[in-house]
């Protein structure tokens, strides 16, 4: 009896385990490099970041990070007061889809496992560069839904099966509810992490993190998924 009574312990933890580890990252994850980015699940984020996962102290910023681009299209962030570090390159060639559609560029980040991302905005695809061919990794709404609010956003999402579409307006993170309409499933907030090998410099994130009192601040940069601890 005490055999059994203790396999049911073991089971039940795990079963508590596994429900709290798909509670936490149930929100999609802002993904992509300065200038073109999304809203993704945290499981089509893991395959294009290649399972990369982080976790890390975060700092919440009192107001939105300063940010500029040069002539180039590539984005450049404030560090500390009249200095910059270039965040996001933009694309010197001009890529169009292997559909046709509109002619668009791609950026890519600046860290060591950053990738080529773009948008056609004509068919509403994202578009990562897979060694030299471009591959589908997202979706955009062409039309904008509506919030409980009355804002206008239009939605994203991954590609895996159960990926769903979804947007950000106001520090809030909606999913699509039915042909027009939208409800809130999460919310949204700037935060700081350390860079890597220069702990003197801090970049900001984009993270997100549902509902519940056990989710997670969770982001995406230059290929990396970070977790807040």
């Amino acid at each position: 009896m005490k055999r059994i009574l203790n396999w049911f312990l073991v089971i039940v933890i795990f079963f508590l385990i596994q429900c709290e580890k798909s509670e936490n990252f149930t929100c999609p994850i802002v993904l992509g490099p300065r200038g073109v980015q999304m809203l993704i699940s945290f499981e089509s984020a893991k395959e294009i970041c290649e399972n990369r996962i982080e976790y890390v102290d975060i700092v919440k910023l009192e107001k939105g990070p300063v940010t500029a681009r040069d002539f180039d299209g590539n984005v450049w962030e404030e560090i500390k007061p009249d200095s910059f570090i270039m965040v996001s390159e933009a694309s010197k060639k001009v890529y169009m889809g292997p559909d046709g559609g509109q002619k668009f560029i791609m950026f890519k980040g600046s860290g060591e496992n950053a990738y080529w991302l773009g948008l056609d905005e004509h068919y509403g695809k994202f578009y990562i560069m897979r060694d030299t061919s471009l591959q589908v990794a997202g979706f955009s709404e062409i039309k904008a839904r509506v919030t409980p609010e009355g804002a206008g956003l239009v939605m994203t999402k991954g590609t895996e099966k159960d990926d769903y579409y979804a947007g950000s307006s106001f520090g809030k993170i909606y999913k699509a509810k039915d042909e027009r309409d939208a409800e809130q499933i999460g919310v949204f907030d700037v935060f700081y992490i350390p860079v890597k090998d220069k702990p003197e410099i801090k970049r900001s994130i984009m993270m997100t993190k549902g509902m519940k009192e056990i989710d997670k601040w969770c982001g995406e940069q230059d290929g990396v998924i970070y977790i807040g601890k």
